[in-house]
């Protein structure tokens, strides 16, 4: 039986199939959005992670090159010396992809080492000889392209003698007048330096080596190749003396009060003659020849070079070997310290510094290529050092360090300090002569003044501000550049200094009281009495109090406003150092054999820190939970909560002064000697040391952290950058250059050329 379909019903059953497959396409549809837009974000963030994988790639791949360039940049101080200004320019260029402190710590070494050149001269051949002239503005040289020439220190050519062959010694007369020049024409001359008329022409068989003048000026030794050296009277323009050796001499010297003359020759000896009986007074016999020889300050003792390893002192009066000094090749060079303590050598490329009593050994040092030159400066703080490799080098003689390096494009002959010591003169077979500061790269501004310089501290939270106490007068300088803002004069010394926290009153003591000025008017706003000297001065961080301590054993505190004492703290020794924790809560004052806490304003003792030696130095950390205490060849960390020492500090001198940076990152000390140093505290290590030409006294962290500044006896104040700007700025201006594209392409290789000192062309 067939039954009929409604046809609505037909048609509904039709249609189902459609509407089902339309709604689950909408609801297809409505899932898909939010499942493509999830899509999409997941695509999105993987494009996100991979290209911050890329930038992380990419910068772990800039600090790689970074640090290998440094690398190379070491690599190349070591084994091409003379290239500093390049390597220096490479390591800056390094530094901007590293951390700060890789970049500091790199910049630091090089830098420091580079000093500013003054002047530049140039002759058309090999320049084997210069002289300061006696008041040094004048500098001559003698070179192979036969003229001798003299030079204003700023570089100007005031005098040209030409000669008929190269030329091989030249110096000044003792009072500068006279001019004399020897070389290949078996003669010497005497030439007036104003005008340069001829005043003597003294003439030999052979070849000229060396000539010296008397100390009075009155007469002139020559050495030459004939065997003979003679002297000459330069005013009677006459041979008043001949004396004979059995070879070449090589250099003759004049001791100090002008009777006798030592000569060294290639007969294996050196021999001291009386200048005005002809005769000879002493013979000293090496085993080989005797290339060079200097007198000890007093004339009674005579060093001499020779190519027979050694180097020794003889006493003058007697001829007897004092001291022999042993090398591992010919020894080209010898110079005697100007206190006749030390004795200075070159052997191949080793120069050695000893003892001159005893012989023994002090210091050792180093270059690239064979040393033709040794001289002290004028003060015996430096040594320099002339080489093969291209560079001259001033070194700090008892410990070998090297403080300066000096560089030329060929091989150096000479190197010779100016009367002053503040220059110096290099020249060799670039044909120039080259003329320096005795300045660090990294000090960035100094002031001078009449006297040693017994205080500074550094004013305004900008560190804006640099006062110096130097005798009775404090100063107040910008810095930098080092201009003068004010000048007050306390009653006595002044020996410390300190400024109120906001930088508005600096605080001067030493002998008889405290007197305290509002900066930058100079006007006095208080002063405070105190017995005896007035060692320790120091101010709170909240400027409510002031604080001074002396030889009279009591450390006294005062309310500034008003000037009421709070506190007076007796000691059983002088107290030489005061400082305040920063929440202005304790005192440390370092007196005798301990460090003191004690409570502000209360007065109370608090703890002693004992050390095995008397403390000179004590400042506490800025975060106040570590204080350092200097004593001996030490600074010792101590935690001031626990009271126990935490770290420990070590140098080769005395400890006199500490103190903190800013940030408490480092630490400076100062000693009895012309160098303080810098320690990064929590590496341990030892990062730059600042140096003087006399005993630092004094040194201080300006507040923002940027310099460092230190003073002493040689009347100078000097601020050192210690941040990463300050020394790429001072990079740029030593260098005064960029890398050429060819150097850029050499090391940085498809690197997009850029300059790395803008600016600067």
């Amino acid at each position: 039986m067939k039954i009929a379909a409604d046809p609505w019903l037909a048609r509904r059953w039709k249609e189902r199939p459609r509407g089902l497959l339309r709604r689950a396409a909408d609801l297809l549809r409505q899932r898909a959005v939010p499942l493509l837009v999830f899509g999409l974000l997941v695509a999105l963030l993987a494009a996100t992670s991979a290209r911050l994988d890329l930038r992380r790639a990419e910068e772990r791949g800039r600090v790689a090159v970074a640090r290998l360039l440094l690398a190379r940049a070491e690599l190349t101080r070591a084994r091409q010396p003379n290239l500093l200004h390049r390597t220096l320019l490479f390591t800056l260029e390094a530094a901007r992809s590293v951390s700060p402190v890789e970049a500091e710590h790199a910049l630091r070494g090089i830098l420091a080492l580079v000093a500013p050149r003054v002047g530049t001269m140039v002759h058309s051949g090999v320049v084997v000889a210069a002289a300061f002239s006696p008041d040094g503005r004048y500098v001559a040289t003698a070179s192979w392209d036969s003229t001798a020439r003299v030079w204003e220190v700023g570089g100007r050519e005031v005098l040209r003698i030409t000669h008929d062959a190269p030329l091989r010694a030249v110096v000044f007369s003792p009072d500068g007048r006279y001019l004399a020049t020897a070389g290949g024409e078996r003669a010497a001359w005497v030439w007036e330096v104003r005008g340069g008329r001829e005043v003597l022409r003294a003439l030999h068989a052979g070849r000229v080596q060396a000539v010296a003048f008397s100390p009075d000026g009155r007469h002139l030794a020559t050495a030459a190749w004939d065997g003979t050296a003679r002297v000459w009277d330069v005013a009677g323009r006459r041979e008043v003396a001949r004396f004979h050796h059995m070879g070449r001499v090589h250099a003759a010297v004049f001791t100090p009060d002008g009777r006798h003359l030592a000569t060294a020759a290639g007969d294996d000896t050196a021999r001291v003659w009386e200048v005005a009986a002809g005769r000879q007074v002493a013979r000293m016999l090496h085993q080989g020849a005797v290339q060079a020889l200097a007198f000890g300050p007093e004339g009674r003792h005579l060093a001499t070079a020779s190519l027979d390893g050694t180097a020794r002192v003889w006493e003058v009066s007697s001829g007897r070997e004092m001291t022999r000094m042993g090398h591992d090749g010919p020894v080209q060079a010898v110079a005697f310290s100007p206190d006749g303590r030390t004795v200075a050598t070159a052997s191949d490329r080793i120069v050695r510094v000893w003892d001159a009593a005893v012989g023994r050994r002090i210091a050792r040092m180093f270059h690239a290529g064979t040393v033709h030159a040794v001289t002290f400066s004028p003060d015996g703080h430096f040594l320099a050092t002339a080489a093969a490799d291209a560079t001259a080098r001033i070194w700090e003689p008892t410990r070998g360090d090297e403080v300066l390096r000096l560089t030329h494009d060929g091989p150096i002959w000479v190197v010779a300090f100016s009367p002053d010591g503040h220059h110096l003169v290099t020249a060799g077979g670039d044909r120039q002569v080259r003329l320096w500061a005795l300045v660090s790269g990294l000090e960035v501004a100094r002031v001078s003044e009449a006297q040693a310089v017994d205080a500074l501290a550094f004013g305004r939270p900008d560190g804006r501000y640099l006062a110096t106490g130097s005798g009775q007068t404090v100063r107040l300088w910008e810095m930098p550049p080092g201009r003068e803002i004010i000048r007050v004069t306390h009653k006595g010394r002044v020996l410390v200094l300190a400024f109120s926290p906001d930088g508005h009153l600096l605080a001067a003591a030493g002998e008889r009281g405290v007197r305290v000025w509002a900066v930058p008017a100079g006007s006095e706003a208080v002063r405070l009495e105190h017995q005896g000297r007035i060692l320790g001065l120091a101010f709170s961080a909240d400027g409510k109090y002031l604080a001074a301590a002396g030889e009279d054993m009591v450390a006294r505190v005062w309310e500034f406003d008003g000037g009421r004492e709070v506190a007076r703290l007796p000691h059983d020794a002088a107290v030489r150092a005061v400082t305040f924790s920063p929440d202005g809560r304790l005192l440390a004052a370092a007196a005798g054999r301990a460090v003191r806490l004690w409570e502000i304003p209360g007065g109370r003792e608090t703890a002693r820190l004992l050390h095995e030696e008397p403390v000179w130095g004590v400042a506490f950390h800025p975060g106040g939970r570590s204080l350092a205490a200097g004593s001996d060849r030490h600074v010792r960390l101590w935690d001031v909560g626990r009271r126990r020492e935490v770290q420990r500090l070590s140098w080769n001198e005395p400890v006199r002064a500490v103190a903190f940076s800013p940030d408490g990152k480092y630490l400076a000390a100062t000693g009895d000697g012309p160098t303080a140093v810098v320690w990064e505290v929590a590496a341990d290590r030892q990062i730059m040391q600042p140096w003087h030409r006399g005993a630092i006294r004094a040194a201080a962290f300006s507040p923002d952290g940027r310099y460092l500044a230190t003073a002493g006896e040689d009347r100078i104040a000097r601020a050192w950058a210690l941040r990463l700007p300050e020394m790429i700025a001072q990079v740029c201006a030593r260098v005064g250059r960029n890398l050429t594209r060819e150097e850029w392409r050499q090391q940085l290789g498809t690197e997009p050329y850029r300059p790395t000192c803008a600016g600067v062309r």
